[in-house]
């Protein structure tokens, strides 16, 4: 069976990973069933500060911390190396998302934009920097819209289609204190907030 990875970071600045595909046995009770899915296979240990970000794609974990350091881990069945080091912010860095080989990282009002390609010795480069208005608190992407929360409460979109990505005029307006979460579910953008609410927006049309 395919591995799926499962992945946290927690104050102490390291990395734990778990594999979420072992299937269940009829035979077991409920909390068996869990521990099962619960199989710890390695702890990834080379930030310095607390790790604020985790993204993956098919091979690679990338993570960054609170220092602006990004690190990029090439993922094994059993084990994880580190194949590259970037200081990636000035700061720490609140954000961070991996899509169709490229990668977005967030730092107060800066937003970068990687290429992740199969070059071993240079897995991610910067292509570009984002400079937006206000601070950033939370982003996701998809394969064509960037949505970028703000510790304003408003929700910024920009447009990926184009080189460097555009951003649009309109903001998504609703919270009342910084947005905390993104999530895309096909064509809905669902987004939480320090407000204690929950919103759903419909991006059809």
């Amino acid at each position: 069976a395919r591995q799926r990875l499962f992945s946290a970071a927690a104050s102490e600045a390291v990395i734990s990973c778990w594999d979420a595909s072992v299937p269940d046995d009829d035979n077991d009770d409920d909390s068996a069933k869990l521990r099962r899915r619960r199989r710890h296979l390695f702890s990834l240990d080379g930030h310095e500060a607390a790790v604020s970000g985790l993204a993956v794609d098919a091979t690679r974990l990338f993570s960054c911390d609170l220092s602006g350091v990004l690190k990029v881990w090439l993922i094994g069945a059993e084990l994880s190396t580190c194949v590259q080091t970037v200081a990636a912010h000035a700061s720490a860095g609140v954000a961070l998302r991996a899509c169709n080989g490229f990668l977005y990282t967030a730092c107060e009002t800066e937003i970068c934009v990687w290429t992740a390609s199969d070059d071993d010795e240079a897995p991610v480069t910067r292509l570009c920097s984002l400079d937006d208005d206000a601070h950033v608190s939370a982003l996701v992407v998809n394969a064509e819209k960037m949505f970028v929360g703000l510790e304003s409460g408003r929700i910024a979109c920009w447009d990926l289609r184009f080189a460097p990505p555009r951003r649009s005029q309109s903001m998504l307006c609703g919270h009342a204190a910084p947005v905390t979460g993104l999530m895309l579910f096909r064509a809905m953008l669902v987004s939480s907030s320090e407000d204690g609410s929950v919103r759903c927006w419909w991006l059809a049309g």
